[in-house]
């Protein structure tokens, strides 16, 4: 599929149109990654979303518990994407930046021709790409909450 020189099949736009269902199935079951071109464009890959994960799976973003002991609860803080939430409870601020973190790769994603142009921006990208691979809340908890142990008796505030 690929010319000599190429190390993957790269197909015109037009000719992966109306090929779409092969070029899947060589994606995403064969693992044979497919490079689109589009004539005076950049190019486009498709590759499985499980591959994709695979590529960005060393972006873990770290959560950084922050208990409160004036105000009480806990602030919880992601560094790679310079967002946090707040939350009477270690729980409550889990849920609060659950939903902080959906609307931000959310937007990220909708205006990143805009923020491709800042570099604190653009290295948020792989982290933002592996966040934006999660099928449901139970799949963002993990990726956001499994490494981070709660502190001890954090819920009993």
């Amino acid at each position: 599929m690929a010319s000599p020189g190429e190390m993957i099949a790269t197909v015109p736009l037009s000719e992966a149109r109306a090929r779409f269902s092969t070029l899947y199935d060589a994606a995403v079951d064969a693992g044979q990654p497919v490079r689109i071109h589009r004539r005076g464009d950049e190019d486009a890959v498709l590759l499985s979303r499980d591959q994709l994960r695979d590529l960005v799976a060393m972006y873990i973003s770290h959560v950084h518990v922050i208990p409160e002991e004036v105000t009480g609860g806990y602030t919880l803080w992601i560094d790679e994407l310079n967002i946090g939430e707040h939350g009477v409870t270690l729980s409550a601020a889990r849920d609060a930046l659950l939903a902080a973190v959906r609307a931000y790769v959310r937007d990220y994603l909708e205006r990143y021709t805009f923020y491709r142009h800042f570099r604190d921006k653009v290295a948020q990208y792989p982290y933002v790409l592996r966040l934006s691979l999660a099928q449901d809340d139970a799949e963002l908890k993990g990726l956001l909450f499994a490494p981070m142990a709660p502190p001890a008796q954090a819920e009993q505030r």
